[in-house]
């Protein structure tokens, strides 16, 4: 049973780190990710709320509440209803369980925290976007079902795991990383009740959420428009670049440049990226079904399976985008379909899982990540175990690279 929870003037409250929030006009929407509803609020009672950034009680807030301040405290008690604010207490972890990878599960809140999530995976189980056969909604429910269950050494009191060995390098590929399953963005149902452009939203809410928390989210979907969302999310960055591993360049489709979310498909996407204001480069790597239109685009350098396994990284990406933070994008047909039959859109004569680490590796080692996705993973019992493994090993390798890099090893 849930415990009732009491609104005293002498209860510390705090602002729900589990409410994510964007411009709506005027207004302010906030989302709680508690309980999914969204409100809008004006600029005073955002105010009020940013108040609350830091434990406060209605007494510190308003010392004059109890003697005439009622209006107040009706709005903060309104605010404490709708679990906006929340007491210190409520600011807890989620009990520990196991995850993606066998990782442990966290709630969102848990950001709130300082230093503590350095990754967050989140699954996004979305397909509006997709034209071909349906199942990419299925991909985070694989990976939880069958991915590869590592056995972590976890810190009791901090969750932070150590562990997957690597013989090569004779260590450890991660040594105390506060990596979590922060579960999914929403679930399919709710997605797609939603619509499109509003689940691309989410994603983006959700996603600067956890990385103004300071932490590497890694997405898995899901169809490949909702890189639109998680790009997005990075509107501060003045200049920013996208590495996309893909068979195909997502240039084609029924609108080369959508002027809306709801045209945007896991075919046509990168033309929506390129209309971004602070998307400066985008590399296009191990295509082998390419479309001719983005090659004439000189903001995006398409590269051929070929030229991506024979070349450097550092090389395809020209020295005026060498410094940019990057977005990773990783379509999984850009694997040869017997590596990875779990995919829409597989075509033959791809990388092998090998290749694909080796260049995900080197991505992580040479330029600097903000965030990534897996995406194009579907459903197929016969195969759900294999493409599992081979997928979680392919993430958990790019993400130890990622975090090294991040701290400065």
């Amino acid at each position: 049973m849930t415990p009732t929870r009491v609104f005293s003037p002498e209860t510390p409250l705090i602002l729900n780190p589990n409410v994510v929030r964007r411009r709506v006009g005027d207004e302010t929407e906030l989302w709680n990710l508690d309980t999914g509803l969204r409100f809008r609020v004006d600029a005073e009672t955002l105010a009020l709320l940013d108040r609350c950034a830091a434990p406060a009680t209605l007494a510190s807030l308003f010392p004059a509440a109890t003697a005439g301040r009622e209006e107040e405290v009706g709005v903060l008690r309104e605010l404490f209803k709708r679990r906006l604010l929340v007491t210190g207490d409520e600011v807890s972890v989620a009990p520990v369980e196991r995850g993606l990878m066998n990782l442990p599960v966290a709630s969102p809140r848990r950001l709130a925290i300082p230093g503590a999530v350095e990754v967050g995976l989140l699954g996004v189980p979305f397909e509006q976007g997709g034209l071909t056969a349906p199942g990419a909604r299925l991909g985070p429910d694989v990976l939880r079902r069958c991915a590869w269950s590592v056995d972590w050494r976890v810190d009791p009191d901090t969750l932070r795991v150590s562990g997957l060995y690597d013989l090569d390098e004779e260590r450890d590929l991660f040594e105390r990383v506060g990596m979590f399953d922060l579960g999914d963005v929403a679930s399919a149902g709710e997605l797609a009740q939603l619509g499109k452009p509003a689940s691309l939203a989410a994603v983006q809410n959700v996603v600067q959420y956890v990385a103004a928390a300071g932490a590497l989210p890694v997405l898995i979907g899901g169809d490949h428009s909702l890189t639109v969302g998680a790009v997005a999310a990075f509107d501060a960055l003045p200049r920013m670049g996208i590495i996309q591993l893909d068979a195909h360049s997502d240039y084609s489709g029924p609108a080369a440049e959508p002027p809306t979310l709801a045209e945007v498909f896991h075919n046509n996407f990168v033309g929506y990226l390129r209309r971004m204001p602070n998307v400066a480069f985008i590399l296009q790597l191990g295509l082998r079904a390419g479309d001719e239109p983005s090659r004439r685009h000189p903001d995006v350098r398409s590269c051929s399976l070929r030229r991506t396994l024979s070349s450097p990284i550092a090389r395809l990406i020209p020295p005026e985008f060498s410094e940019l933070p990057y977005y990773v994008t990783v379509d999984l047909d850009v694997l040869d379909p017997l590596y990875m039959p779990n995919t829409g859109c597989f075509e033959p004569g791809g990388m092998s899982d090998r290749e694909l680490n080796a260049v995900l590796a080197e991505i992580g080692d040479v330029v600097e990540v903000v965030g990534a996705d897996f995406v194009e993973i579907t459903a197929d019992p016969l195969h759900d175990q294999r493409t599992a493994v081979m997928v979680s090993n392919l993430i958990l390798r790019f993400v130890a690279r990622v975090v090294r890099r991040r701290r400065g090893r």
